[in-house]
C-alpha cells in the first residue's frame, strides 16, 4: 500500500508540473499583434505547441505525391526546438539572430485539443545567400561574417481544413510586421516551390520579387534531385527612399543537396 500511495504521489506531482508548464492547451503566447481573419487569433508557439505545429508543417509539406515522406512529426518537431533555442522557454518576438521566431494560428472557439494550432509561419534571421536553410541551423555567430543576415520566413502551412480563409494571407502580414516594427529590417526574404502556383499567386499579390539570378541550374536540380525553389524578397522599409540590397553576392550560391520543401507552403490560401 505504501509503495502504491507513493505512485499516485508521483503521478499528481508529474501532472501538476505538466499544468503549470502548460496552463491551457489551447492558449497561444499573446505576440501583440491581431489576425486580420475573424474567429482565428495568432499566438507564439510554446513548448506545448511543438508538437501540433510540427503536425501542420508534416501535412503541408510531406503528405503530398510530390514531396518525400521522409520527415517524420517527431523529427520536425525535434528540428523545431533546436531552432527556436532559448526563445522556446523564454518567450517573446524580440530579434534574435540565433532563435527562430515561429507564430501559430488557432481558432477562438476550440473544441479540439489536436487542432489547436491550425497554420505556422517561422521567422528568423538568415545568411542572405540563396541558401534554403537547413533544419538544424548553426548559431549567427558561426556563419561566415561576409554574408549579412536578413529577416527570413518560411514553413508557412495552412491545415486542410482551415484554407481558403485567408490563413495565410494574414499570418505572412504579421510576420512582416514583426519584421518591420520589432526586428527593425527593411527586407523580407523567402524561397517559393516554383511548382506551387497557389504560393506564388498569394507572395506576388503581397509584393514579393523574384530574385532569378538566384536560381539553381536546370541541369543541377535535374541531377539532384531538388525541389525548384526561387529566392524571392519584399522590401518592407519605411523609408519611402531606401535602396535594396545589391545582389552581387549570386555568384556564391551553395543551395542545399536534400530537397526539404520548407520555406514554399502547400497550400490553396490567399
Amino acid at each position: 500500500a505504501g509503495v502504491a500511495e507513493g505512485r499516485r504521489r508521483l503521478l499528481l506531482a508529474a501532472l501538476a508540473a505538466l499544468l503549470a508548464a502548460c496552463p491551457s492547451a489551447h492558449a497561444l503566447s499573446d505576440v501583440g499583434f491581431r489576425l486580420n481573419v475573424p474567429g482565428y487569433r495568432v499566438g507564439q508557439i510554446g513548448p506545448c505547441e511543438v508538437e501540433p505545429a510540427s503536425s501542420v508543417i508534416h501535412e503541408g509539406f510531406f503528405q503530398n505525391g510530390e514531396a518525400k515522406d521522409h520527415q517524420h512529426p517527431q523529427q520536425l518537431a525535434t528540428a523545431m526546438r533546436a531552432r527556436m533555442g532559448a526563445r522556446l522557454q523564454s518567450g517573446g518576438v524580440q530579434r534574435d539572430d540565433e532563435c527562430s521566431l515561429i507564430l501559430g494560428v488557432s481558432p477562438e472557439d476550440v473544441g479540439d485539443l489536436e487542432r489547436c494550432v491550425v497554420a505556422v509561419a517561422e521567422l528568423s534571421m538568415q545568411p542572405r545567400n540563396g541558401r534554403v536553410p537547413s533544419n538544424f541551423r548553426p548559431p549567427a555567430r558561426s556563419r561566415p561574417s561576409a554574408e549579412p543576415l536578413v529577416a527570413y520566413i518560411c514553413n508557412v502551412a495552412v491545415t486542410r481544413a482551415h484554407r481558403q480563409r485567408g490563413l495565410a494571407r494574414a499570418l505572412m502580414c504579421v510576420c512582416e510586421e514583426v519584421a518591420r516594427s520589432v526586428w527593425a529590417c527593411d527586407e523580407l526574404y523567402l524561397h517559393v516551390d516554383g511548382r506551387n502556383r497557389a504560393a506564388l499567386r498569394l507572395y506576388r499579390s503581397l509584393g514579393y520579387e523574384a530574385l532569378r539570378h538566384w536560381d539553381v541550374p536546370q541541369w543541377k536540380e535535374d541531377c539532384l534531385g531538388l525541389v525548384p525553389n526561387r529566392y524571392h524578397r519584399k522590401v518592407i522599409s519605411p523609408d519611402p527612399l531606401y535602396t535594396p540590397l545589391e545582389d552581387d553576392m549570386a555568384t556564391h550560391v551553395q543551395p542545399n543537396s536534400e530537397p526539404l520543401g520548407f520555406a514554399a507552403p502547400r497550400l490553396a490560401d490567399a
